[in-house]
């Protein structure tokens, strides 16, 4: 083949990968907040932390609008602010649903994500029968806690998941076993649970 041909060809291949890359990392909630990165995620100390069953009337809050998300395939439901859209990302091993609304800049903003993690091998699925050696992210255990009535684990990132030249929004992960899978709650923005997000982590109920 010519050496011109090839030396084109090469330049093709880059620029497609560099396309690629720029389409990947522009999807991804990114801000670049100064942490450093090259893989240097945050572990925080070991404790455990209560999802409290609210007081509607304590909290001030109204519900008269909110909405329930039902979903029979992953077999879970979760209230959620009525004005939000759900957006569902399907993948066959991590399909994720995602509820937002405001950015990082409102007060009232929220966003936040149920992720449900489907073991690749059954060599995975027996390690992460026990929640003990469940991680997230590569992220070390924070706590532990309970979701929809069972035994759960929760992970802090104050400095987001750093992975490049940047790192993504701080956020807090619920996270509990159920019928084999692994489900995620992971709330964005802080790691300060606030009180409408404990209220939407004490409304997560599996179906079955």
């Amino acid at each position: 083949m010519n050496k011109k041909y090839i030396i084109v060809l090469i330049i093709i291949l880059v620029l497609l990968g560099l396309g690629g890359w720029y389409l990947y990392s522009k999807n991804q909630p990114v801000v670049d907040n100064g942490a450093e990165t090259g893989g240097d995620n945050v572990v925080v100390e070991n404790r455990d932390r209560e999802v409290k069953e609210l007081d509607l009337g304590e909290l001030e809050l109204d519900t008269s609008d909110w909405l329930t998300y039902r979903n029979e395939e992953y077999g879970f439901e979760v209230k959620y602010p009525g004005g939000i859209q759900p957006s569902i990302y399907e993948h066959s091993h991590r399909p994720s649903i995602t509820f937002k609304q405001g950015d990082e800049n409102n007060s009232d903003a929220l966003y936040f994500d149920v992720r449900v993690s489907k073991p690749y091998s059954l060599e995975e699925a027996e390690y992460y029968k026990d929640i003990n050696n469940y991680n997230y992210l590569d992220f070390s255990q924070a706590g532990k806690t309970t979701l929809s009535g069972q035994e759960a684990v929760f992970f802090e990132a104050p400095n987001g998941y750093c992975d490049g030249p940047a790192c993504g929004y701080p956020f807090i992960t619920y996270s509990t076993r159920h019928n084999g899978y692994y489900y995620n709650l992971v709330f964005y923005y802080d790691i300060e649970i606030s009180a409408v997000e404990n209220y939407i982590l004490s409304t997560f109920r599996f179906l079955n």
